[in-house]
């Protein structure tokens, strides 16, 4: 099967498989959208305090109770957002299915239908999902940057700013281009520069093993 060196192989096998594992992937299992939400939160965390975020209200994402979250505010998936001393009530819910979980799933589908060798494999899984993580950051930074800390971060209302929002976190459609982009680049990445040398024809082997032997 001929494939360009930058372009990942593809063929009907590989489709079936990442057909099924993404079918089963965002199949809603029970517990699976508070598991995620609990990472979640605590990745949102971390990027807030890296980056110094929020001020002195001092946000923090968490898990809201079971049964607080409606259907519309994301249900099991949702985590809250709110300052350190505001009340629970005032905590702003977030859905994490679409904007989180959903390019993980895509990319996990793609690493398990992949044809590449194992240890090629999990390097571009590796550098795909920095690429979902980046992208997961600045989905996380954005707002909380323009509701908790606006006087200290402009560079949140930013032309740039806004493009990113708006072009590639915003559109829902984004969650299942993200990681085709992201695996893409892990394998563009991983491709070796260097041409494999023609195969020596067999003619010309037998004429040298019959000079040597002369």
């Amino acid at each position: 099967m001929a494939t360009s060196r930058l372009l990942p192989p593809v063929d009907k096998r590989g489709v079936l498989v990442f057909v099924v594992a993404i079918a089963v992937l965002l199949v809603p299992w029970p517990f699976l959208g508070r598991a995620f939400a609990t990472v979640f939160s605590g990745y949102a965390n971390v990027v807030t305090r890296v980056f110094d975020l929020g001020g002195d209200a001092e946000p923090r994402f968490s898990v809201p109770p079971r049964g607080r979250a409606s259907t519309e505010d994301g249900g099991d998936w949702a985590v809250a957002l709110a300052g350190r001393d505001a009340p629970a009530d005032q905590a702003m819910l977030l859905d994490t299915r679409v904007l989180g979980y959903t390019p993980v799933a895509v990319l996990l589908a793609l690493a398990v239908a992949s044809r590449l060798p194992r240890r090629r494999r999990l390097l571009v899984l590796a550098l795909a999902s920095a690429c979902l993580l980046a992208r997961a950051a600045a989905a996380i930074a954005l707002p909380v940057a323009r509701a908790f800390d606006a006087d200290r971060t402009g560079w949140a209302f930013g032309t740039f700013a806004e493009v990113v929002w708006f072009g590639a976190i915003m559109p829902p459609a984004m969650s299942y281009a993200t990681p085709l982009v992201a695996w893409w680049i892990g394998f563009a990445l991983t491709t070796e520069n260097a041409v494999p040398a023609p195969a020596e024809k067999p003619r010309e082997k037998s004429r040298r093993t019959k000079r040597r032997r002369s």
